[in-house]
């Protein structure tokens, strides 16, 4: 009756969870700056191109903090589980993200326009309680559905200096040619 994630031995989560739990903070971390410092910049900051449409400028602050977390999480955090299946795995992580990203735009909807509080800080504590839910809700998203346990990629091939894609031993002097496939093969 426990989740899927959850650790099978005791009731601690084991060493492994707290190092995938501390890259997806650091992930978060990054995307958290990115998504504060475009808000901030678009609602704020010079010119204040978007001071009149905080939500508008919450929305692209997220979408942009969105990719940025994407990327840190499908080539760090969950490396070792990611889908051959990308176009399924980037559907599914869409359909996870659009509802993340509705989070923290209602919350900033809910506090300027029901609310009526408007000022920076607001605005600002408002952005950070939508983010925080929305975290809640992409890592539970991702864990069970994204990037399931059970799911193996196979290793990131890493060639050898002197290696062929292939694993194939390059002779240092022989001459090479495209072959019929586009492939840079050894002739000699």
């Amino acid at each position: 009756s426990r989740p899927a994630w959850w650790p099978q031995r005791g009731w601690w989560p084991q060493p492994a969870w707290w190092v995938e739990i501390s890259r997806f903070a650091i992930v978060g971390g990054v995307a958290f700056v990115v998504d504060m410092g475009l808000f901030n910049l678009l609602v704020f900051g010079p010119g204040q191109m978007l001071g009149h449409k905080p939500v508008t400028a919450k929305i692209i602050a997220a979408l942009v903090a969105t990719f940025v977390s994407w990327m840190g999480n499908r080539h760090w955090t969950f490396s070792e589980r990611r889908s051959r299946r990308r176009s399924n795995e980037l559907a599914t992580y869409a359909t996870i993200n659009v509802v993340a990203l509705l989070i923290a735009p209602s919350v900033l909807y809910v506090t300027t326009y029901w609310v009526g509080a408007t000022g920076p800080l607001a605005a600002n504590v408002a952005s950070v309680t939508g983010i925080g839910v929305g975290t809640i809700v992409r890592y539970t998203g991702y864990k069970l559905w994204v990037f399931p346990l059970g799911r193996v990629s196979p290793p990131a091939r890493r060639d050898a200096p002197g290696t062929h894609a292939r694993g194939v031993k390059r002779h240092a002097l022989a001459p090479t040619t495209l072959g019929a496939r586009g492939d840079d093969r050894t002739v000699g």
